[in-house]
């Protein structure tokens, strides 16, 4: 199953705002998944502005998933409790995926307990095709603490490629 409370799957281009995703459950991003089932169109981007995700838990991406050509934007908005067993409490990128974060906040994400960590990034696990830069983002209690530090590697609590310059 995948987004637990939405799952969006098209080039079009979607704006949420003002809204609260909470205590959803799904495989693959727990309250939401972003991907472009037709690779032949340009990806559209979901943008979530203002909004929050609590408590929603999934295997890849605790809160948000965006993979396999989908594309996101979150501003002013915050992850708080996501848990997720493989990778991104809060927030996973696969590859394909691309995501801008700006004035958002992640905090106290981590696995189904939020006592460890997922295996990678217990706030932000960045898989790896593209990665835009974060823009004044706060990225604190991070569940991920064996291996790679908590946030993102470098700042705490998430995972993956170092920032671009």
């Amino acid at each position: 199953m995948s987004g637990g409370a939405l799952s969006v799957a098209s080039a079009d281009a979607v704006t949420i705002s003002d809204s609260l995703f909470a205590a959803n459950v799904a495989t693959k991003g727990g309250a939401v998944r972003v991907r472009n089932d037709n690779p032949g169109a340009a990806a559209g981007a979901v943008s979530f502005v203002n909004s929050s995700f609590e408590g929603n838990v999934a295997q890849y991406g605790g809160a948000l998933l965006v993979d396999a050509g989908g594309a996101a934007t979150a501003a002013g908005c915050f992850f708080t409790r996501n848990a997720a067993r493989a990778a991104g409490g809060g927030v996973a990128v696969g590859d394909g995926g691309a995501v801008v974060l700006a004035r958002t906040a992640f905090s106290s994400n981590g696995n189904f307990s939020c006592d460890d960590a997922p295996a990678a990034g217990g706030g932000l696990a960045v898989g790896m095709d593209e990665f835009k830069p974060y823009v004044g983002c706060t990225v604190r209690d991070g569940r991920r603490e064996r291996e790679r530090g908590r946030g993102r590697r470098g700042f705490g609590g998430a995972r993956g490629p170092a920032r671009p310059d």
